[in-house]
C-alpha cells in the first residue's frame, strides 16, 4: 500500500463514520504518523510504499478518531500561530476566542499591565495576547489538575517568566487577589447551561464538563466575577468574557447592573456575539 492509498482509505473509512471533516482528519494523521507537511508533502510522497507496521499503526489512527476528537490524538492544536498542547482533560482551543484575545491586545498594546485571565485551561488566550503585548504579565488561574498539566507545558514552551500558572477556585472569595490589583481580567469560563450538556455533539462531550458546564442557565461563572472579581480591578481596567451563543446580552446587562461603564460586545466572523467587555470606572 502506498501513502496515497492510506490516505484514501482513511478518508473513506471517516467518511463513513459521518465526521464533518474526513479529509482534513485523515491527512492530519497521515501527517501525524509519517512526517510530512501539508497536501504538497503527500503528493510528493503519494506513490511510497509503505510497511505493513506503518499501516497498522496509521488505520489503528483512523479507528482512533471515530471516538476521540482529533485534537486530543495529535496531542496539540494551533492557536494564535501557537501549537498548544492538548489533551483529555482540557478545553481544546478554538478561533471564537482569538475574539476574546484581540480585544485584550486592542486595549493593552504595549502597557506594562498586570492580567488575570480566570478558567484558563490551556493557557490559550494569555498566551496568545502575551505573544502579541511584550510588557504585559499574566497571571493563570486554574483549579483542575488535568488542565493545570497542559497549562504549565504550554507556559514552559511559549513564554517567558510573564506569564504565571496559579492553582486555585476562581469561585471562592478565598482565592480573591488583592483588591484593585489587576489592570485587565479575561475569561473564557464554562457557559453551558446543564440541561444542555447531554444534547452537545459527541466530540464536545469528550471535552471536560467542568470545562463545558456553567451551572443551571450557563451564567454561574459571569455573575461571580461581576460581584467579587470586579473589586479585584484597577479603576479604568476592563473585564472581557467570552461568551456562549445568545449570551452576550444577558451578560452585557449583567455588567452593566455591577457598574461597568461602556459595556460593549465584539461579535466573531460568523456575526455572534462572542465577547462581552466593560471599563471599570475611574474614581471620582
Amino acid at each position: 500500500m502506498t501513502l496515497g492509498q492510506a490516505y484514501l482509505y482513511g478518508k473513506e473509512q471517516l467518511a463513513k463514520a459521518e465526521l464533518t471533516s474526513p479529509a482534513f482528519d485523515a491527512l492530519s494523521l497521515l501527517q501525524f504518523c509519517f512526517g510530512f507537511e501539508g497536501r504538497s508533502g503527500l503528493s510528493m510522497r503519494a506513490d511510497e510504499e509503505i510497511s505493513e507496521q506503518k499501516q497498522r499503526e496509521y488505520f489503528s489512527l483512523i479507528e482512533m478518531r471515530k471516538k476521540r476528537p482529533l485534537q486530543y490524538i495529535l496531542g496539540r492544536w494551533v492557536f494564535c500561530g501557537m501549537e498548544l498542547f492538548v489533551g483529555e482533560g482540557v478545553l481544546i482551543p478554538r478561533d471564537d476566542t482569538e475574539v476574546l484575545v484581540n480585544r485584550a491586545v486592542e486595549y493593552i498594546k504595549d502597557n506594562s499591565f498586570t492580567v488575570y485571565d480566570l478558567c484558563a485551561g490551556s493557557g490559550a488566550v494569555s498566551l496568545g495576547v502575551a505573544k502579541a503585548c511584550k510588557t504585559a504579565d499574566f497571571k493563570c488561574f486554574e483549579l483542575f489538575d488535568e488542565a493545570f498539566y497542559y497549562l504549565e507545558r504550554n507556559i514552559e514552551a511559549y513564554s517567558d517568566s510573564r506569564v504565571k500558572a496559579v492553582k486555585a477556585d476562581v469561585l471562592t472569595t478565598q482565592n480573591l487577589p488583592q483588591k484593585e490589583s489587576a489592570d485587565v481580567i479575561l475569561s473564557n469560563p464554562p457557559y453551558i447551561p446543564a440541561k444542555d450538556i447531554e444534547n452537545l455533539a459527541w466530540e464536545v462531550k469528550c471535552e471536560p464538563n467542568t470545562a463545558l458546564n456553567g451551572g443551571e442557565d450557563g451564567l454561574i461563572f459571569y455573575r461571580f466575577f461581576a460581584k467579587h472579581w470586579l473589586d479585584c480591578l484597577k479603576p479604568g481596567g476592563i473585564m472581557a468574557v467570552e461568551v456562549g451563543i445568545n449570551q452576550d446580552k444577558t451578560v452585557k446587562e449583567l455588567f452593566e447592573n455591577a457598574g461597568l461603564e461602556n459595556v460593549s460586545i465584539d461579535y466573531d466572523i460568523a456575526g455572534i456575539g462572542r465577547v462581552v467587555w466593560g471599563i471599570k470606572p475611574e474614581m471620582e
